[in-house]
Parts: structure tokens; sequence; C-alpha cells
């Protein structure tokens, strides 16, 4: 072997072990500690609670009556609002709508009284219907319509009449649907045998007389507007119809003024005579008021005379 491949040899030898020398140090050189941050306990958010929501265990039709087997507590991350928490306070309640199994029970989902529907001065107030004046039973609760009148000429009535008699009403009922849920009797009952014979409408106090006679003495056409629709007749251009009691003749001004007041007017009553009165006698009530200073004088009186199987009208 020659000189110089020797000394490559020993270099090779020495290479090495400054090799083998470096990796005995690294392995024995301790691994670096590493220290984790400590969160604080103030930052740290505590684990949302979970609330109890009453739930139904089964498949529910409007019109049943809450049972204690059909309701279950489930725990939720946050109650839906007009939820409830406990069993006990659906006791006996009735459903206005239908509900699937899982579903929570809201308050809007309970039947109940018509009367809670009722804003202050109003009064609900059924009446007859039928499928023409019914609007062919396209009426929902909740929908407003217009009330018109129709009489026929007759004894009492001396022309056949038209008119808007109430704008805006809201309905309550219509059939067997109302706001405070369906009716429990006529749930399992078959379409034809639920043909809506009657609605509830919610009518200020003041105007239940006149609904009434119109009910029982004409005929009412309900009339669907639309919900948007906020246009209203101006009462304060026509005068106003005469009470059937006459007030006291001793009242100051004071007292006149409330007999303005609806629950007054509903007490004084209205004849049929001063609610379809024709236009020849309201040009005479009128120029009666304007001659004697009296804005509420009523309607001239009249009676029938029949001569001769002739029948003629005499006022007075």
């Amino acid at each position: 072997m020659s000189g110089i491949m020797k000394g490559a040899a020993v270099l090779l030898l020495l290479i090495a072990a400054v090799l083998v020398a470096f990796a005995l140090y690294l392995g024995m050189k301790p691994e670096p500690v590493v220290v984790q941050p400590v969160a604080s306990a103030s930052n740290q958010e505590p684990a949302a609670a979970l609330q109890a929501v009453v739930v139904v265990k089964r498949d529910l039709k409007a019109g049943e009556t809450l049972q204690a087997d059909a309701l279950q507590l489930a725990q939720w991350p946050a109650a839906p609002a007009q939820s409830f928490n406990t069993l006990e306070a659906l006791a006996g309640k009735t459903l206005r709508f239908d509900l699937e199994q899982g579903q929570p029970v809201l308050s809007s989902f309970i039947a109940k009284s018509l009367a809670s529907y009722l804003e202050t001065g109003e009064r609900a107030v059924s009446i007859p219907i039928d499928l023409i004046s019914g609007a062919s039973h396209r009426v929902e609760p909740g929908d407003l319509v217009d009330i018109f009148i129709t009489f026929n000429s007759n004894n009492e009535v001396k022309d056949t009449q038209a008119r808007l008699l109430m704008p805006r009403v809201r309905v309550l009922a219509y059939g067997g649907a109302s706001l405070s849920g369906p009716d429990p009797a006529e749930a399992s009952a078959t379409r034809a045998d639920t043909q809506a014979r009657h609605a509830m409408l919610a009518v200020p106090l003041e105007s239940v007389n006149e609904l009434l006679l119109a009910s029982r003495s004409g005929s009412l056409q309900l009339v669907l507007r639309a919900p948007m629709d906020e246009s209203l007749p101006d009462a304060s251009l026509f005068p106003e119809f005469a009470g059937l009691i006459p007030a006291r003749a001793s009242l100051d001004a004071e007292q006149r003024d409330a007999l303005k007041l609806p629950d007054n007017r509903a007490m004084a009553g209205l004849g049929l005579r001063e609610f379809s009165i024709s236009q020849t006698e309201k040009e005479q009530v009128q120029a009666r008021a304007l001659a004697g200073g009296e804005p509420h004088a009523a309607p001239p009186r009249r009676t029938e005379v029949i001569r001769g199987g002739r029948v003629e009208v005499i006022q007075y």
C-alpha cells in the first residue's frame, strides 16, 4: 500500500471518530423542558346550563286535550320563547295545531278563551251565515271583513236598501274554526257535517244594536278585505241614529255629551224604524233637527191605513 493511500485511510478513520464522538454527545444531552401556559381561572367560561323544555312524546292532533303521558321534559341548551318548563302547567290544555313528536309546546299553540282576543270596548257577537253571505266559506278566523246590510221593502222598511253596516270587523270564529282553536265537538265530524252556519265577530259596543237588528230584519253579507287596507268611512259626515229610549229632558251639557259614550248609546237602544230610515224620512228628520235645534231628533212616526185593499202610509 502506498503512502498516499495510507494517509487517506488514516484521514477517514479520524473523520469517522469525530462523527461518532459528536453522535454520542447529542445522545447524552438532556431534552429541553417545554413549559405549558397556565390558563387563568378568570378566563375560563363555565359550561352552559341546560334548560328544561316540555315537548310532546308522540304526534298530537289539533283539538286534543294534553295529558301527562303525552308530554315529557327535554334538556335543551336554550329554551324557546313561549315554551313551558313544567308538565303541570299544560295539564288539561287544548291544542290549537297539530304537533309532531319532539316538538316543544308553546303558549301560542294552546287554545285560549275567545274573550281573551277581544280588545277594550269590543263585544263578541254571533251572526247566521250561509254559502253566499259567508263569502263562499273562504273566511278564516283572524280575517278582516266589511259587513253590508240589505233591507227589502216591507211593512217596516219603506225602501229596499243596501249599505255598508260596519267596516273592518275582525272575525273571531267561523263555523267550527276559531282563534281559540278547533271545536273539539266537531273535530271528528265530516266536512259536510261542519258546514259553517255562524260566525263570531268582534264588534264595538256601540254597534252591537245595529248588528242585531240587521241580522234579524235584513240580510248580511261578509266581504273580505285586505289586512293592510286601513281605510274607513268618515262617520262624522252622517247623522247619528236616534236612540230608542229618549234621554231625560233635564240633562245638563256634560250629561248630554255622555249620551254619546258607547255604553250609553248601547243602553239607549235602536229601533228598526230609525235604523232603516228612508231618504225622504231622513230629509224630514234633518229639517226638524235644524228647525228645533235637536241634533238627535227622532224620525217622524208613521202608520198604515188600509182602504179597499190599498195600503197607504201616513207619517205624523
